[in-house]
């Protein structure tokens, strides 16, 4: 069966019409070298594709020093105290206390303005409050 699936599924491709070629668009784009990598722009400005709880120094896009690191850790649970329920999640929070937590970061933080959508901020957010909740419930 599986044989005469990929004979049927390779004579479907095959009796497809090809898209008419667009000038401009990425098919008829040189390929990009491997001598060449892609760039995205300045590091810091750099948003991490999927933001989870793992630390801070295992994000590529982050290019403080440990000792940044640790200061900005203690401000967000110290403002996580002041503006979050620690018994819900990230999800579950407010956007508008949120918002005022990454403000007040950002007054007390100044390197955090290099970082775009607050992500470090909401990294470590996220992992307190993890914590927080894990702790709560039992």
């Amino acid at each position: 069966m599986y044989k005469s699936r990929r004979i049927f599924l390779s004579s479907l491709l095959s009796a497809m019409p090809s898209a008419p070629e667009v000038p401009g668009s990425r098919a008829s784009s040189p390929a990009p070298s491997a001598a060449a990598p892609f760039v995205f722009g300045r590091a810091s400005s750099v948003t991490p594709r999927m933001i989870s709880r793992r630390p801070l120094p295992r994000y590529p896009e982050w290019k403080e020093s440990e000792d940044v690191t640790n200061h900005i850790r203690h401000t967000v649970k110290a403002l996580s105290r002041k503006h979050m329920d620690e018994t819900m999640c990230w999800s579950y929070q407010s956007e508008s206390q949120l918002e005022i937590l990454y403000a007040e970061a950002r007054e007390q933080h100044a390197v955090l303005n290099k970082y775009p959508n607050n992500w470090p901020v909401k990294c470590l957010l996220i992992a307190h409050l993890k914590h927080t909740t894990s702790r709560a419930q039992g």
